[in-house]
């Protein structure tokens, strides 16, 4: 007997940033926490302070200070925000103090805040819409010690230096600023193994997206989406070889572009060679971003490891590439990661078991069963201990890992993630799962379908399929399914008719998800949850419960 086990989606899981501000801003012991906050108002992530977050530019605050906490390091003692930073003459009415959104102080000696000595940086924030304000956090910089300042509207960003000895304010010349306990002439001179993981990619991609976009050489996202995967491949391979060396993926202070898109050129010179008897990359592609753009890309990425964060993390931050072409329009939706855990969770996928993910995406659902898998090895007392235990993890990605998607940026991107973590890449290709197996291409069909023409069985198939009524498959694809038909009641029985029809791509993905299920394997997918209460799809829960048992359903 086939298991089934259901899932059923929602769009909009996640909490939203208003609702995370507070929860975090919770942490603190702060007598502000037990105090009533007036509505829209949330609790300053440092200082504790209230603040409105209605207001947009005070969502970008709160993020960017969340950002140099946990991504640089510096310690909510060090920040304040609000600062008056007196300009001119003290008692000159020209020259008020204005308030500097974030300042970060060189320590959290409170009684050490003088604007001449102690101030180490200034943040500027701005409302996503707002592009001014760089002038203004260049005076703040004249008049105070700072040695950096962050411009950022959450959108973009831009990083402005001091010369300790002229005064003299720079713009492009560092790309990132120091992390606490480093200085501005150490930024990019730190060993790979010294890199830490940083807590979250996402905003950071998603400025680097916005920024390229509006600045770059290329003008449409989705070419712009394939740069990023080749300049992330280049970050990935130089962390994975040399650890005790100094990255190849730098860019000093006042360095020359052109001598950092060389650098990196001879990087994807690497990872193209490697990967392009893989499919991932043609051998002979290139990377086309101008110099200034690569500058700006390797600045953003150069102070964290890739390898070291968490997985999830990365997934999202390649997601943020891929939505610009690939979401919404064709019906994909990539599956929120607590999503992801719980469905592992219930199939409880097993070392040596075969998983499929049929629309896999950018690899969520194979990485997070790999993950489960390897946990599993770790306790299990077969290998618990082996001294060959690595290798036997890495076996296990190459032998029993595979995925089918459609889109070959996603195929490219789920090759890269599982790349990652254990190589799993090479089993994942290319196709159009719906179409019929003779219609399948080489690689896919060696991989997918028996020589008797049937399609190969596995024990695990987890997926999110594309679904939506706006994108139907037509009926002259769909007629090879069941479920491409038009059912009847007769006799309280559903009955199949002759009659073809165009049909949800998720209603083809339960039928072919099922073909690829071994007896007593396990099925876990994520429909829109009118299949278990529409009369109009009544066929179709019938269907599924036919042969299969529901082990559970949860409903989001």
């Amino acid at each position: 007997m086939k298991k089934l086990t259901q899932f059923k989606s929602s769009k909009n899981c996640s909490e939203t940033f208003t609702k995370s501000v507070f929860h975090i801003s919770k942490r603190g012991k702060n007598n502000m926490e037990n105090a009533q906050l007036k509505e829209g108002y949330v609790l300053d992530f440092c200082t504790k302070r209230p603040v409105d977050i209605r207001k947009p530019e005070e969502v970008v605050r709160q993020q960017y200070e969340k950002t140099l906490f946990e991504d640089f390091n510096y310690d909510c003692e060090m920040m304040d925000i609000e600062v008056p930073i007196q300009r001119g003459e003290k008692n000159s009415k020209k020259n008020k103090d204005e308030r500097a959104d974030i300042v970060v102080y060189k320590t959290k000696d409170k009684t050490k805040r003088s604007q001449n000595e102690d101030i180490l940086g200034i943040t500027e924030t701005k409302r996503p819409t707002r592009k001014e304000g760089v002038k203004q956090l260049m005076s703040y910089m004249t008049a105070s010690s700072a040695l950096w300042g962050v411009w950022t509207n959450g959108d973009e960003i831009e990083y402005l230096y001091k010369n300790p000895e002229t005064g003299e304010i720079k713009r492009d010349y560092i790309f990132q600023i120091p992390k606490k306990g480093e200085t501005i002439e150490t930024i990019g001179h730190i060993s790979k193994n010294k890199l830490k993981p940083v807590k979250n990619l996402k905003p950071i991609f998603k400025r680097i997206l916005t920024t390229l976009y509006s600045n770059t050489n290329i003008s449409r996202k989705e070419k712009l989406g394939s740069e990023m995967i080749r300049l992330i491949f280049c970050k990935i391979m130089d962390e994975k070889f040399n650890p005790n060396a100094i990255p190849e993926f730098r860019i000093l202070p006042d360095e020359n572009p052109e001598a950092v898109k060389k650098r990196i050129d001879v990087l994807f010179k690497e990872v193209r060679d490697e990967l392009s008897d893989d499919g991932v990359f043609d051998i002979s592609e290139k990377i086309t971003l101008d110099a200034k753009s690569i500058c700006y890309v390797v600045g953003e990425l150069q102070s964290f490891s890739l390898l070291k964060s968490e997985k999830d993390v990365i997934g999202e931050a390649f997601e943020t590439f891929a939505e610009s072409k690939l979401v919404g329009d064709k019906g994909e939706f990539f599956t929120p990661r607590e999503v992801v855990k719980t469905a592992i969770k219930i199939i409880n996928p097993q070392p040596k078991e075969t998983i499929l993910d049929p629309a896999c995406g950018s690899g969520g659902f194979l990485i997070y069963s790999l993950e489960h898998i390897w946990r599993e090895m770790d306790e299990d007392k077969r290998y618990k201990g082996a001294s060959n235990l690595d290798s036997l993890k890495r076996e296990v990605a190459e032998k029993y890992f595979y995925g089918i998607d459609k889109e070959i940026d996603l195929v490219k991107i789920a090759k890269a993630y599982m790349s990652i973590i254990g190589d799993g890449r090479s089993k994942i290709v290319q196709e159009n799962t719906l179409h019929t197996f003779e219609d399948y291409q080489p690689k896919p069909k060696e991989l997918f379908v028996n020589v008797d023409g049937k399609p190969k069985q596995f024990d695990c198939v987890i997926t999110n399929p594309p679904f939506g009524t706006k994108i139907p498959v037509l009926k002259d694809d769909s007629k090879y399914y069941d479920l491409g038909h038009v059912w009847k009641m007769e006799d309280n029985k559903w009955i199949k008719t002759d009659k073809e029809k165009d049909t949800a791509p998720q209603e083809l993905f339960i039928e072919r998800c099922l073909q690829f299920l071994k007896d007593g394997g396990k099925l876990g997918i994520i429909l829109p949850e009118t299949y278990f209460h529409s009369p109009s799809t009544k066929y179709v829960l019938d269907y599924m419960k036919r042969k299969n048992n529901f082990i559970a359903i949860v409903d989001l």
